[in-house]
């Protein structure tokens, strides 16, 4: 489910400029949504036992210490690598 909402929820901040994003429980295309985290962590030990843990959004943000908001703007902008154009001199 996707709610429609503008600026800060404690401590999720909200795309102002959004894309549309496709919601699969209601089957409509929505622009303004709320970025949260669903981490999943893997845990292990010397044991070789291991086990699986769901952090959500204010556990998994201090973990990570960025929110996930900042992630998803990061990843929508164009990642462009610009090489110095030079001459290299033949002798």
């Amino acid at each position: 489910m996707v709610r429609q909402v503008d600026g800060f929820e404690g401590n999720v901040q909200h795309l102002q400029q959004n894309p549309l994003y496709n919601c699969k429980t209601c089957k409509k295309d929505v622009q303004h949504v709320i970025h949260c985290y669903y981490l999943v962590v893997r845990i292990s030990d010397e044991s070789k036992g291991e086990d699986k843990v769901l952090l959500f959004n204010n556990i998994a943000e201090k973990l990570i210490r960025r929110p996930a908001f900042e992630l998803v703007q990061e990843a929508a902008q164009p990642h462009v690598v610009i090489f110095n154009n030079y001459e290299s001199e033949e002798d």
